[in-house]
């Protein structure tokens, strides 16, 4: 009986939610003696972590024969430039041929290849966004039916999906971000960073589609009466300078750059703070399921779609208005005078994990394999 062969798809791989969730199908999939996983990435994978994954997990990877053209102003090169381009990455098609199964696990990024493949295997893409992120960011909507089916990441995605988008309502269906709760667990034993602190943590990335800024404004505000409480954030992005100037400073927040393993950290902290956008929103929020599984108290700002099914709309975390700096500020006063309220939170939160067990995640999707 021949295998299965799978092909996930992606635009690049760097350090991030999207890409730790494809490591945790990569890894239970590869269980499955009767499939044969590949990964592509248009952009070269430069992360050490990523590199050494690919290569102790022995999960193929084709990288960097994408070619992104140059930026240029002058008419008749700029021309030049995309005709060359065009018929470089028609090589770049060749490579998607010859397997069952194309999964798109970055937000239709091979929307394009795929008009091009003249293949009529399954394909199925990934939505990572929020329906804000959908509304607002992916364009020309009516090629997506060019997929045979759209995942996204929570029931309320789903449901505002099939109410907005009737011409793609048979296509979507929701699958929750995987965790393998004893790769977390086992992480947390690991120290990266030392912290001797009380104190709490944020664990994202630092960029315009996060509201790192509130996090800070909030908690140099919160350390005004709480002075022996820190804050750390944990990542790395464009605008953590300018972040470091606006926390002005305070020597309670202390940026920590990007870690490999953030679970330790997380673990120790009296809890995790994750902040959007109201217009991009959370496709799904990743780092507070990893808290949850650590037994940490998740706070979250409260934007469509993941954060609130999370944490079960407040029972089983806190939300704070989103881009709201005195919503957060609140919060976090509330936190340090409610131990008891946190720890029945953090109890509901552990009784509802078995949602997102890594095994039963992939079965989903390996079902959904087999129907197609």
């Amino acid at each position: 009986m021949s295998k299965t062969k799978i092909l996930f798809c992606m635009h690049h791989i760097v350090m991030g939610g999207l890409e730790k969730v494809l490591c945790q199908y990569l890894l239970e999939l590869k269980k499955d003696k009767d499939i044969d996983l590949c990964v592509i990435s248009k952009q070269k994978v430069t992360d050490n972590y990523f590199i050494n994954f690919f290569k102790h997990n022995d999960i193929k990877l084709i990288d960097g024969i994408w070619y992104e053209p140059p930026k240029v102003h002058f008419y008749l090169f700029k021309k030049l430039v995309k005709i060359y381009a065009r018929f470089r990455n028609m090589f770049f098609i060749r490579h998607l041929y010859g397997y069952d199964v194309y999964i798109d696990f970055a937000n239709f990024s091979y929307n394009k290849e795929f008009q091009k493949l003249k293949s009529n295997k399954p394909k199925i893409a990934w939505c990572h966004g929020g329906i804000n992120f959908f509304d607002n960011y992916i364009r020309h909507k009516e090629r997506l039916q060019i997929y045979d089916k759209i995942v996204c990441l929570s029931e309320s995605f789903r449901c505002d999906f099939i109410r907005k988008y009737q011409f793609l309502a048979n296509k979507i269906v929701c699958i929750y971000n995987p965790i393998d709760f004893e790769f977390v667990q086992n992480g947390s034993k690991k120290q990266f960073y030392k912290t001797n602190d009380k104190y709490f943590v944020a664990v994202q990335r630092i960029d315009c589609d996060k509201s790192v800024e509130t996090i800070i404004d909030a908690f140099s505000k919160f350390s005004e009466r709480y002075k022996d409480i820190k804050l750390y954030v944990v990542g790395d992005g464009p605008l953590k300078n300018d972040l470091m100037n606006r926390a002005n400073s305070n020597s309670n927040i202390i940026f920590t750059g990007q870690l490999d393993d953030a679970y330790f950290i997380i673990k120790k902290s009296l809890g995790l703070i994750l902040s959007s956008t109201k217009k991009v929103g959370e496709g799904f929020g990743q780092v507070l399921l990893e808290a949850q599984a650590l037994g940490v108290l998740a706070i979250s700002s409260d934007v469509k779609s993941g954060p609130a099914e999370i944490l079960l709309n407040g029972k089983a975390g806190y939300l704070f208005d989103a881009e709201n700096s005195d919503s957060l500020c609140e919060v976090l006063e509330y936190i340090i005078n409610h131990i008891k309220e946190n720890e029945k939170k953090i109890k509901i939160a552990t009784e509802n994990l078995y949602r997102f067990d890594v095994k039963n995640c992939v079965n989903k999707l390996k079902i959904l394999i087999n129907e197609l």
